[in-house]
């Protein structure tokens, strides 16, 4: 598996439009989660274009909500 280095991942502009920021004790709980579980959500690297009748965005938004949902 080709490893991302963390430094190279960046938050999508829109992310707070569609989800909670965790803060507080719930932030502290994934923190903790990442701790002693590592990162157990497989990723995807991804290039997008205008196909099919959308934007290159709409299939950014579309994919961003169907990853944070799952």
């Amino acid at each position: 598996m080709e490893m991302v280095k963390i430094e190279l991942l960046k938050e999508h502009p829109r992310n707070r439009e569609f989800f909670d920021n965790i803060e507080g004790e719930r932030w502290q709980e994934f923190i903790e989660s990442i701790r002693t579980s590592g990162i157990i959500v497989s990723r995807e690297m991804r290039t997008y274009e205008d196909r099919d009748g959308l934007t290159k965005e709409d299939w950014v938004v579309k994919d961003l909500i169907k990853t944070n949902l799952k």
